[in-house]
């Protein structure tokens, strides 16, 4: 698991195999599992940024959200805080 916790609107990545919900099956008879795919954190269980917790996460091209738990994330990018630093070098114009 990443050492970033995610968050609402956090970027996060996983493989296809490691989704609980919705039908394992379904998802795989269209893609392998070991897929790994990155979609956009909409909701977190009260446990979600620990080891035990789970994340909702909205992938572009998957009509419906997918379960993954916390600790099966590969990576998590903090889009909100990697939006800000961008928008403070554009002004310094580094």
């Amino acid at each position: 698991m990443s050492d970033r916790r995610p968050t609402t609107g956090s970027r996060v990545s996983f493989r296809l195999i490691d989704v609980v919900c919705p039908e394992y099956d379904r998802i795989i008879s269209e893609m392998g599992p070991e897929l790994a795919v990155m979609g956009e954190v909409v909701l977190q269980s009260d446990r979600g940024v620990e080891r035990d917790g789970f994340v909702i996460v909205q992938v572009p091209g998957i009509a419906a959200p997918l379960v993954v738990p916390a600790e099966k994330l590969l990576d998590v990018v903090d889009t909100t805080r990697d939006a800000l630093r961008s928008s403070e070098i554009g002004k310094t114009g580094t």
